[in-house]
């Protein structure tokens, strides 16, 4: 294994170390949801069950990938009109 190979293994390893775990449950739902495995309702629940506080909210908001999740979430959460 070559020097940079290694250099960024190390700096793979240390970008996950540095994103909370919420950030990393948000971003393997956000795929599930977008595979189709979970309904938004689901997802949505799910995530709460995760979120710990409202400083996750952001977290949450920023790990959800398309702008149609964030709008989604949005209107679930009552942030947003229907």
């Amino acid at each position: 294994m070559s020097l940079g190979t290694k250099v960024v293994e190390a700096q793979q390893i240390l970008a996950l170390s540095l994103e909370s775990q919420f950030t990393q449950y948000i971003r393997t739902l956000t795929k599930m949801k977008i595979d189709g495995f979970m309904s938004g309702q689901d997802y949505f629940e799910i995530c709460r069950k995760f979120r710990t506080d409202k400083e996750t909210y952001s977290e949450m908001f920023m790990g959800m990938i398309t702008t149609e999740h964030r709008l989604e979430w949005l209107t679930f959460e009552g942030l947003l009109n229907s």
